[in-house]
């Protein structure tokens, strides 16, 4: 399936929308108010506009800050990376009611640099003097804590082409998800190693923070595992569509899993397909600040056809129990919380944990905070008794009629909501009815874009459900 329409389709409605691009200055003003904040390099002020129009059509407040600006007005720290946490600071404290919650920063390291702060594995046999973590800049300097304050990502984009992939994988993937073609929802990814920790460590995973009905295709280099795995069967997994990836194993920025199987020289081998995924990681391969190399995580999150849409993994060596600890974390409150963005997931999970120890601050999210993880059908129901044995729902004659009435009967004024999925778990249909009248009372469906196949039909009435499954014959 070809989603790269759907992309230009996505970019060419946001240039429809009229609306006030907000380039900011005047930073200290305290009439300031924003839900967003946007840092980004003059390089790429010319391809903010739909991307700030799009999100304020989701009804974020936006603005763009020159990070030049930043450095104008306050200008009395000892770097830049000081005059951007503190004009962070200046806004959580001193902007109009409702406070900042995201902060993105736009450009590559060498446009926007990153804190980094001296590493703790800065021993033998590791030598690793520094650690990159942007987590700083939203960390209020009046607090005595160093918690995140904001949830915070980057788009690392070295050229505007990069960054305009970026945005575009942004949309289609938030707006768009249910009509890309994923043959797996999770696509677990574990190294080799000498007791199998890895692949025990994502098998527990798994079975203790996914929901049940995931689809997921496993890669496991373990020799002795029942799915072992080689190359091509992981650049054939990727290429037939995932929405999910998450890594565990060894791996540096430009060589995953023991023994240099997966480098940066293999990206344009392994990702050729339109369909985008979110990456996760308990490894340290999370490098956006090489000027001479790319890492492998850059090139996913820059690559147009594919690719990862956002990334979330250690920017420097971790503690594997730390790790995992933090993956689990946050994919138990995803799942738990579906309405929260991906950033907000992100900062409770760090929040619930020790939000203090560097091994968790090294957790960095490449992409877009406010980003929203689309909804499962059954992993937002759990618990819920599927019928095994579906009703047919027909329209005919041929040609079909395109509109069907579905009764219902409501016993107060309670919202009813109606939602077809297909077996897949994406929503194909949705209607909402905010005030029924009580009794019985049609909803009418437009079933045009609907092929036959079965499906599930819920429907919501205040805190009750109903579900069915169905075959829709045309």
């Amino acid at each position: 399936m070809n989603n790269k329409p759907k992309i230009l389709a996505a970019l060419c409605f946001c240039l429809l929308i009229v609306s006030n691009l907000q380039i900011h200055a005047q930073l200290k003003s305290p009439s300031n108010q924003a839900d967003y904040i946007i840092i980004y390099h003059p390089d790429f002020q010319n391809e903010l506009s739909n991307f700030i129009q799009w999100r304020q059509s989701k009804g974020l407040t936006v603005q763009a800050v020159n990070v030049n600006d930043v450095y104008l007005e306050f200008n009395d720290t000892a770097s830049q990376e000081e005059s951007i946490r503190e004009f962070i600071s200046y806004a959580l404290n001193n902007w109009q009611e409702p406070k900042p919650q995201y902060l993105l920063l736009i450009g590559s390291a060498m446009h926007i640099p990153t804190y980094k702060i001296e590493s703790e594995l800065n021993i033998p046999p590791y030598n690793e003097d520094s650690v990159s973590i942007d987590e700083y800049y939203v960390t209020n300097k009046t607090d005595v804590d160093e918690i995140m304050d904001m949830c915070i990502g980057r788009f690392p984009a070295r050229t505007s082409d990069e960054l305009r992939n970026m945005f575009g994988k942004t949309i289609q993937f938030e707006d768009h998800f249910n009509e890309i073609n994923y043959n797996y929802d999770f696509l677990s990814l574990a190294d080799s190693s000498d007791n199998g920790f890895f692949t025990f460590s994502i098998e527990h995973l798994i079975d203790n923070y996914l929901p049940g009905n995931y689809n997921i295709k496993r890669i496991y280099f373990q020799d002795t595992s029942q799915y072992k795995s080689t190359k091509s069967d992981l650049f054939s997994a990727i290429k037939e569509g995932v929405s999910i990836m998450c890594f565990y194993g060894h791996a540096n920025p430009n060589v995953w899993i023991k023994n240099g199987i997966y480098t940066s020289d293999d990206f344009d081998t392994s990702i050729s397909s339109n369909n985008p995924f979110f990456f996760t990681a308990a490894t340290s391969s999370q490098s956006f600040a090489n000027p001479d190399k790319k890492s492998i995580i850059e090139k996913l999150i820059a690559n147009y056809y594919g690719g990862a849409v956002a990334t979330l993994a250690p920017t420097g060596l971790t503690l594997a129990s730390l790790a995992n600890k933090f993956i689990e974390t946050f994919y138990n409150t995803q799942v738990n919380n579906k309405s929260l963005t991906i950033g907000k997931a992100i900062l409770e999970s760090k929040r619930s944990l020790n939000p203090n120890n560097i091994y968790i601050k090294e957790f960095t999210l490449l992409g877009d905070p406010a980003l929203k993880f689309p909804e499962k059908l059954i992993a937002g129901f759990m618990g819920i008794n599927i019928p095994s044995s579906p009703f047919n729902l027909s329209a005919y004659p041929n040609p079909f009629t395109k509109k069907i009435n579905i009764s219902f009967k409501s016993k107060d004024n309670s919202e009813v909501e109606l939602m077809i999925y297909n077996l897949k778990g994406n929503v194909i249909l949705q209607k909402s009815i905010l005030n029924p009248v009580e009794g019985l009372q049609d909803v009418e469906i437009n079933l045009d874009e609907i092929t036959s196949g079965e499906y599930y039909l819920i429907l919501k009435i205040g805190n009750e459900m109903e579900i069915e499954k169905i075959i829709f014959i045309k």
